[in-house]
């Protein structure tokens, strides 16, 4: 986060590989009204993609192998017996064979291949990349496919590492805070009883050359 690098352009459309690097259980979110009727509130995972062969630029425009792009997903958690929901999809699509038994807690460094979309900001018209879909990398890749650069995180909303939380940014943080399950929750009572105080944190559109995804709809 200290290395200067230029604001990545957005990424060509199609599918990149990539390995899962953040799990972050986020809690219980209220959900934006859709065509005007109320949707129940779901409990939401961020999702975070490492990519294999793309990386950021240093202030010259070469590529710093230290530094590989990400790009995160914001969704919300079902069991896999929902065929529709996009966290079944995503899960199935990491983990085809279910070796982990539904649980996300361990799908950090798995490989999958992530389709890449651009999309616009409705407030200023630029472009930003976006998950189109996420599908199972093919085994003779994912055995040539290089482990993860950074050091993979996994953060459970109901069994807080407060250590994994004071890493986070300060956004994040803020959004489990507007938890509806926050209020009694133990990530409250770790909170008020250790003080946790975030890391200094980049402005967050600079994090890892990736928009986190902290709105719930296209800007």
């Amino acid at each position: 986060s200290t290395s200067k690098f230029n604001k990545p352009d957005p990424l060509e459309p199609g599918a990149y590989p990539t390995r899962v690097v953040q799990i972050i259980s986020l809690g219980l979110q209220a959900q934006q009204p859709y065509q005007g009727k109320e949707k129940p509130p779901q409990n939401e995972l961020y999702v975070t993609y490492e990519f294999a062969d793309e990386f950021l630029l240093d202030e010259d425009g070469n590529e710093m192998k230290d530094k590989p792009r990400w790009l995160s997903e914001r969704f919300g958690l079902f069991s896999l017996d929902s065929d529709m929901a996009t966290s079944t999809k995503r899960y199935l699509a990491i983990d085809p064979d279910q070796t982990k038994k539904g649980d996300w807690a361990q799908l950090a460094a798995f490989p999958a291949t992530v389709t890449v979309v651009n999309k616009k900001k409705v407030k200023d018209g630029s472009v930003y990349d976006k998950v189109g879909s996420v599908s199972t990398m093919r085994a003779k890749e994912a055995d040539k496919l290089p482990d993860l650069v950074n050091e993979p995180k996994v953060f459970d909303f109901d069994e807080p590492d407060m250590e994994v939380f004071g890493s986070l940014p300060q956004w994040m943080q803020d959004v489990m805070k507007e938890a509806l399950n926050y209020e009694g929750s133990a990530l409250q009572a770790a909170i008020e009883d250790g003080g946790v105080k975030s890391k200094e944190e980049p402005k967050k559109e600079e994090v890892q050359g990736e928009t986190p995804v902290d709105e719930k709809e296209d800007w």
